[in-house]
C-alpha cells in the first residue's frame, strides 16, 4: 500500500496591503489543481459547523483557542486536509500567532510554510488608495472617489499596529534550532519563513511568486518520485 500523499500548507502572511490577496489569487489561477487556496476563517467555520454546535460560533472559537488549543489546531490541520481536495500545495492566509505556527511546525514539520509578503510603506498607501478608487475586477466593488490618501495612510498604520501586536510581524523572525523547534532568532543565518519584497512591477511580483511555488512543486514532485521507487522495489 502506497504511503499517503503529502501536502505542503503554506500560511501567507505579512503587512497590511503588501499584495497577500493578490499573491494567493496569482498562485492559484497559474498553478490550478496544484495549489489550492483556503481561508483560515472559513476553515474555522467549518470546524464550527461540523460540531453539535451547542453554542454560538463566537463563544466556541474562543474556547477551542484558548483552554482547547492543541486539539483545536491538530482539528485544523484535519479539517484543511479534508478541504485541500488532494492538492500539492494548500495556500492559506492570513496568520498572525508565534505559538500558532510553532504547534503547527511541531506537527507538521518540513509540510508546513510561510510566506512572509513585504512591502515599503508609502507603496502600500498608494497601492490600497489605486485600488479603492477603482472598479474591482473580481466583484461588484465599484471605485470610491471620496477616499483620500489620507485616510488610506491612517488606515494602513492602524492595521499595522493591531498585526504587530497580534505577533504577525514576529512571524519572519522564526528560525529552526538546534532541536528543530521553531523560535524567534534575529541572528539565524537562514530564517523560517520565506520572505517576498513586493517592492516593484507587478510582472516583478508575480515572477518571484512563479519562482517560489515552482520550487517547492519540485520538492514535492521529487519527493513523491522518491516515494514511488521505494514502494516499486517492496
Amino acid at each position: 500500500m502506497k504511503e499517503e500523499r503529502k501536502q505542503k500548507f503554506i500560511f501567507v502572511t505579512g503587512p497590511s496591503e503588501s499584495g497577500k490577496s493578490g499573491a494567493v489569487i496569482h498562485m492559484t489561477r497559474k498553478f490550478p489543481g496544484e495549489v489550492k487556496h483556503l481561508k483560515i476563517r472559513n476553515i474555522f467555520r467549518e470546524m464550527y459547523e461540523r460540531t453539535n454546535k451547542e453554542m454560538s460560533y463566537e463563544d466556541w472559537y474562543q474556547e477551542q483557542t484558548t483552554e482547547k488549543f492543541e486539539e483545536f489546531w491538530d482539528n485544523y490541520i484535519k479539517t484543511a486536509k479534508d478541504l485541500g481536495e488532494g492538492a500539492d500545495i494548500v495556500v492559506m492566509d492570513t496568520l498572525y500567532g508565534v505559538n500558532e505556527i510553532k504547534f503547527l511546525h511541531s506537527r507538521l514539520g518540513k509540510n508546513v510554510g510561510l510566506l512572509y509578503i513585504d512591502a515599503p510603506l508609502q507603496d502600500r498607501i498608494t497601492r490600497e488608495y489605486t485600488r479603492l478608487r477603482t472598479d474591482s475586477p473580481y466583484s461588484d466593488r465599484k471605485a470610491d472617489l471620496t477616499v483620500t490618501w489620507e485616510q488610506i495612510e491612517e488606515q494602513t498604520k492602524r492595521k499595522d499596529e493591531k498585526k504587530r501586536k497580534a505577533g504577525a510581524f514576529d512571524l519572519r523572525r522564526l528560525a529552526i534550532n538546534e532541536n528543530g523547534k521553531l523560535e524567534i532568532n534575529d541572528n539565524a543565518l537562514v530564517h523560517f519563513a520565506d520572505v517576498i519584497n513586493n517592492d516593484g512591477t507587478l510582472e516583478e511580483f508575480e515572477d518571484k511568486l512563479d519562482k517560489f511555488i515552482s520550487e517547492e512543486l519540485q520538492i514535492i514532485r521529487r519527493e513523491k518520485m522518491n516515494k514511488d521507487k521505494k514502494y516499486i522495489k517492496r
